[in-house]
């Protein structure tokens, strides 16, 4: 059984070794888990891009309501006279 299964010439050997069916689905997949991290980094990359963007926007418009606050208390305080 062993020399039918291994061997140069086994049921084995077959399915293994250079431009054998195993090896090549395995590098299929290697190549294609390696496009897959690729597209996972890219989107990453782009998730936190955009996050800083945002983050940025949020910070500014915060700024900018607390001076409206700001001006809005000023108006009222002078109509009061």
């Amino acid at each position: 059984l062993a020399d039918q299964l291994g061997g140069a010439t086994g049921s084995i050997q077959q399915f293994t070794g250079f431009g054998k069916l195993i090896d090549g689905a395995q590098d299929a997949n290697n190549g294609e888990m390696q496009n897959l991290q690729d597209t996972i980094s890219k989107v990453e990359r782009s998730a936190t891009s955009r996050q800083e963007a945002l983050q940025s926007q949020f910070t500014s418009l915060e700024g900018l309501l607390a001076k409206l606050n700001s001006d809005a208390n000023l108006i009222a305080g002078l109509l009061k006279f």
